[in-house]
């Protein structure tokens, strides 16, 4: 279920609905209304036999029907023990409920037989019914336990009412979807950002049907409901039931077009005539030549409602068998679209769900808007994911003799498992589904229809980027926790920049402090004195507070134990970031369920898009979502763009290529301090590589205790390094420039710290 932020107007409705009935039936029970005169529908709960924890009484549940609501009012208003004070919040949510269904009702007479005059209007919802963030519903009498609803209105007229207000709803969703595709195309959203707002607006399209689908029931379902309403919607536009009827590629007038677009009509149809022909088992392939040619770089604001319309079913024919194919052939791909999802469940059901006609909707508004650029999707998935795999493999190939016990083999084998993914989509297992069948049933499948699914579905190839990136950066992290790369050079830049020693800056990390924030890199600020350096570096390790009070320097001087007396506590790692990204680790990354976005969620999305459009219809009221701000459909995907688009750097950042370099940056550390750290120390003071980052505490636990003799020598050591390699340019910045390279992340100066 929608969190209340998210929940569309039929719910609220429903809500308005639920809370008059309940004040009704509770206050007149509480005024000696007979209880036995309510329809109880919940028996109470008996004790189970045998041991175990009581179990509490279920309440009794009421179902309260309209007709009762006149009564039970006329019994409370002529009660005079008690005497009933009716509250503000009753007569506001009556008006409410009676503002909704006039608005919405008032042009759709029953079964569409009679229509007024004027010209239909896809209503949007009143302030005072969506947006007032102090709404008050009327509250049950004191003390009583029990639930009511109203009763479900399951007449056509009610049907017809539900079908306007949900189209209100979609259409609102629609519109914002359009504009984040749009502004894909102009490059200022990201591909997998444009495709992740839009199934999730998808998602949350489907949970805001669920509970208006079972008023359609009765009725033929959702899918007929919505003909019906189209038919309505057509004759009110001035359309005969001919041209209505006869409406498809090639019949019926072709200015039918525009309107049965607003009302999902051309979706519909064109869905419902790929189901027609589906078998249970069967994977649709069709012969090349059947379908026209679908050129997009033809000019569509040129054609007329027929060749949209048939553009349409070409477009949505060829994704229709990628879709199909993936779903019974294709099982273990990465990624679903609500699309993929929406075949699944007619597969289970053999009836196409609802959602899977807006989402064919959607589909189909972005082939309109990108046109011919739905050609760089391709290129942008195929490029960034082969950057993602040559970072993988240099990865593995540089850990090949690298051991530790903080670097479990799952790990390695989790790294070869993200790469040998991406090596299978570029193999397009959807494609070789489809050979295999072809071969099968005689239909040839040629070469040029790899790809396919990539070129049809934006939406799909969007989330298999977000799915790879956010395996790339999960793993980057825990690479960082893990080896202590960047954290403990870190340390060692800023003492010597403190020091004031370097002639230039590392770029690079200092890039990555930003992005992280210098909490993730010490504990507390970044330290100031040759004391500070040690005392912050020992607590990054994991030491107390107090076993550096106790031992401080002697703590580096014990052979192997220090590192166990450190691991005991625990490093203190990089913690998770991305908070807004992250939402959606678990479906997308992980394939483990829905995404429910919670109050929380919604105000933390709103919070990091920094976003507050003045003077905007889709302002969210001043009250944050988990103290009940709402906001309209739709309404959420431009600051949900945002906040991904705010994270995009550090989501996207190559942390292992910045770990490569600064493993191997240590290395040279050590190896130009080893002579003097041998003396100062035992000669076995690292017997082991991945003891590298403890070459910085040595540093700085000399540079303590002796400042202006082997200290000084050995940060002079240190800083001709530093200066001869990382903060030269070209060198220091070497990863910000893979990341250009690789992922087109271009970083300016306050991108530094």
């Amino acid at each position: 279920m929608l969190p209340t932020p998210l929940q569309g107007t039929y719910q609220q409705y429903k809500a308005d609905t639920d809370s008059v009935a309940a004040w009704l039936a509770s206050t007149a029970k509480a005024c000696g209304y007979p209880a036995d005169l309510l329809t109880s529908t919940t028996v109470q709960s008996s004790q189970p036999k045998g041991r175990g924890p009581p179990v509490e009484p279920t309440r009794p549940k009421y179902i309260i029907a309209t007709k009762d609501f006149i009564p039970l009012a006329e019994y409370i208003f002529a009660s005079t023990k008690p005497l009933i004070s009716v509250p503000k919040s009753l007569a506001e949510t009556i008006d409410r409920v009676i503002d909704m269904r006039s608005r919405f009702g008032a042009q759709l007479e029953e079964h569409g037989a009679e229509v007024n005059d004027n010209g239909p209007n896809v209503y949007e919802p009143s302030q005072e019914f969506l947006d007032a963030p102090d709404i008050i519903r009327p509250q049950k009498a004191q003390d009583d336990e029990n639930l009511y609803n109203a009763e479900p209105q399951n007449t056509f007229e009610d049907a017809m009412i539900a079908y306007a207000v949900m189209l209100d709803n979609l259409t609102h969703m629609r519109s914002h979807i359009k504009s984040i595709w749009a502004n894909y195309k102009d490059g200022f959203y990201d591909l997998a950002t444009a495709a992740l707002v839009t199934n999730t607006d998808i998602d949350r399209a489907r949970n805001l049907m669920e509970p208006i689908l079972p008023i359609f029931e009765p009725h033929g379902g959702a899918c007929a409901v919505s003909e019906k309403f189209s038919i309505v919607f057509a004759m009110m536009k001035g359309f005969s039931i001919t041209e209505v009827k006869n409406w498809g590629p090639k019949g019926g007038n072709e200015k039918m077009y525009d309107m049965a677009d607003d009302t999902f009509l051309n979706a519909n149809i064109l869905l419902k005539s790929l189901v027609a022909v589906l078998g249970p088992r069967t994977i649709p392939i069709y012969k090349e030549g059947i379908l026209r040619a679908y050129d997009p770089s033809n000019d569509r604001s040129g054609k007329n409602g027929h060749q949209k319309f048939n553009e349409d079913k070409i477009v949505l024919s060829e994704y229709f068998t990628e879709a199909v194919t993936l779903s019974r052939a294709v099982p273990n791909y990465p990624v679903e679209d609500e699309f993929i999802c929406g075949i699944r469940e007619l597969d289970k059901t053999d009836k196409a769900p609802f959602y899977l006609v807006f989402a064919t909707q959607i589909l189909l508004d972005v082939h309109h808007i990108l046109r011919a650029d739905t050609a760089s999707v391709f290129e942008t998935l195929s490029y960034h994911t082969s950057a993602m795999r040559n970072d993988l493999n240099l990865h593995i190939q540089h850990h090949q003799n690298l051991k530790s016990e903080t670097w479990p083999a799952s790990n390695e084998r989790a790294f070869k498992e993200l790469e040998q993914s991406i090596a299978w989509i570029g193999k397009d297992p959807v494609f070789l589904a489809k050979k295999r069948v072809g071969q099968k049933v005689g239909a040839q499948v040629t070469n040029d229809q790899m790809y396919r699914i990539h070129f049809l579905s934006p939406i799909l190839s969007g989330l298999l980027l977000f799915h790879y990136r956010a395996g790339l950066h999960e793993m980057g992290i825990t690479v960082l926790n893990a080896w202590g790369s960047v954290t403990y050079p870190a340390h060692l830049y800023n003492a010597l920049q403190q020091e004031g020693l370097l002639i230039n800056r590392w770029q690079d990390m200092d890039v990555v402090r930003s992005l992280l924030g210098d909490s993730n890199f010490f504990v507390g600020s970044p330290p100031k004195n040759k004391d500070e350096h040690l005392n912050r570096f020992l607590l990054q390790m994991g030491y107390s507070a107090s076993a550096i009070t106790t031992h401080k320097g002697r703590l580096l001087r014990q052979p192997k134990r220090h590192q166990d007396m450190a691991s005991r506590a625990g490093p203190r790692g990089i913690e998770d970031g991305v908070p807004v990204s992250r939402m959606f680790f678990e479906r997308y990354l992980h394939k483990s369920g829905q995404v429910d976005l919670t109050p929380e969620n919604v105000d933390a999305i709103i919070s990091r898009s920094n976003y507050l459009e003045d003077n905007s219809e889709d302002e969210l009221a001043f009250v944050k979502a988990e103290d009940g701000g709402k906001l309209k459909a739709g309404a959420l995907l431009k600051p949900l763009a945002m906040a991904l688009t705010a994270e995009m750097f550090e989501f996207s950042f190559p942390y292992l290529v910045l770990h490569r370099w600064s493993w191997k940056f240590l290395r040279q550390i050590k190896s130009v301090c080893d002579p003097v750290l041998r003396r100062l120390c035992v000669p076995a003071y690292l017997d082991q590589e991945n003891q590298l980052p403890f070459t910085v505490g040595y540093i700085l636990m000399t540079f303590a205790e002796d400042p202006d003799g082997d200290g000084k020598g050995l940060m002079k050591i240190a800083v001709g390094e530093f200066n001869g390699l990382v903060c030269q340019k070209g060198i220091g910045n070497g990863t910000i420039t893979a990341a250009g390279k690789m992922y087109g992340l271009e970083f300016e100066d306050d991108d530094v710290v």
